[in-house]
């Protein structure tokens, strides 16, 4: 299993990470801006499945049992996904983080990220 955790700061926290295993801990985090304001605070975690290939883990409306974020957004998680094909709807847009391996993009629409 693969964890994940999603926190909504709300009005605002505290707070600290630290490893309490013996063993090497490796993480990604991700910040996301709320698309509402004053939310509850919360915390949530999860462990997906580790041997599925596409798992949706976060969503607006936490669909096929993923983690709800406060945004028009999801994130899914790919792994061994050769020749994987992908399609958004009108006006979306995607960030792709490739934390192992390559990935090759065949588009012409691709554009490099712009802050």
């Amino acid at each position: 299993m693969q964890g994940f955790q999603v926190m909504s700061a709300g009005s605002g926290i505290t707070h600290s990470e630290f490893n309490l295993l013996s063993e090497s801990l490796h993480f990604y985090q991700i910040w996301v801006m709320p698309n509402e304001l004053d939310i509850t605070q919360r915390y949530e975690q999860k462990a997906f499945d580790k041997s599925k290939s596409k798992i949706l883990i976060l969503s607006p409306n936490a669909e096929q049992d993923s983690l709800k974020v406060y945004q028009d957004m999801c994130l899914w998680l790919y792994r061994d996904s050769a020749s994987e094909t992908f399609s958004f709807k009108s006006g979306k847009k995607a960030y792709i983080q490739v934390v192992r391996g390559k990935l090759e993009i065949e588009s012409s629409q691709t554009k490099p990220f712009v802050p």
